[in-house]
Order: structure tokens, then C-alpha cells, then sequence
């Protein structure tokens, strides 16, 4: 730089900025990519949704393939009335039902405003498998 010129005559230096989020964790640089694959499935999968309200919905899943997956399922969602925001309602209670008696069923409520419980439950062949309660505060 020529000591003549004036300091204010030179263009600003562009700050450089960190990233706003951070580049994230390590685990997870390669997501944004593996997210455009296509993933593998060998078989046809039918899946029809339909609200019965603006609060219950009913599933059927039909899934024709060589895994154990394989069958039909029957599934039901109700939210409930107690919105929290535009998006969130409690409480929600879910379940899906195969026709060999295996049962999933799920309930979140929201106790208070800081507080969310959740109760998870499987019953296979017609005896409770497990049970799960957790809290969120």
C-alpha cells in the first residue's frame, strides 16, 4: 500500500462470518446427499390415508414383499382438541394393528406447558411385549 493514499479512500473489507447454524456434526455431512437417493425396496407397498374429521384419521397398509414386514396394517390417529400451537394438539393417541394381533399403540400428552408425557405399548400374540413411559420437560 502507498503511504499517499488515504485510508478512507479504500473500499471496506468484507467481515467474514461464521456459519449462522455451524457446519454441524460429523455424523451428519453426509445427509443432504444420501436424502436425493432412491431407497432400495424390493416388492409394492398400497397405503391409503383418509380423515374421517378434522381430529381422527384411519390408515391401511398393504406391503407385498419377501420381508417379515410383509401384510396389511391397520392404523388410527386421533389429535386432540387442546391445541398448543397451529401445529401441535393434545393429546394424540395412535395405534396400528396387524391381523396376527400385534399392536402398537402410542399416547403423547401435554401435562403442562413444560411438560410432555408419553406412553408406549406392544402387545404380540395376544400378551403385553413391552411397555415405555417417558417424560419431556
Amino acid at each position: 500500500m502507498d503511504p499517499s493514499e488515504n485510508v478512507a479512500d479504500l473500499p471496506p473489507i468484507p467481515e467474514s462470518r461464521p456459519y449462522d447454524d455451524g457446519p454441524g456434526a460429523i455424523e451428519n455431512i453426509h445427509n443432504k446427499a444420501h436424502d436425493i437417493f432412491p431407497v432400495p425396496f424390493s416388492g409394492i407397498k398400497l397405503l391409503i390415508n383418509k380423515g374421517l374429521s378434522p381430529h381422527f384419521q384411519v390408515s391401511h397398509s398393504l406391503t407385498l414383499s419377501s420381508s417379515e414386514s410383509a401384510g396389511y396394517r391397520f392404523g388410527a390417529t386421533y389429535a386432540g382438541h387442546n391445541k398448543v400451537s397451529e401445529s401441535e394438539a393434545y393429546p394424540v393417541l395412535m395405534g396400528e394393528l396387524q391381523p396376527n394381533g400385534q399392536l402398537q399403540a402410542q399416547i403423547v400428552n401435554q401435562i403442562s406447558p413444560l411438560c410432555r408425557a408419553r406412553y408406549l405399548a406392544q402387545i404380540q400374540k395376544c400378551q403385553m411385549a413391552g411397555q415405555q413411559i417417558s417424560a419431556e420437560l
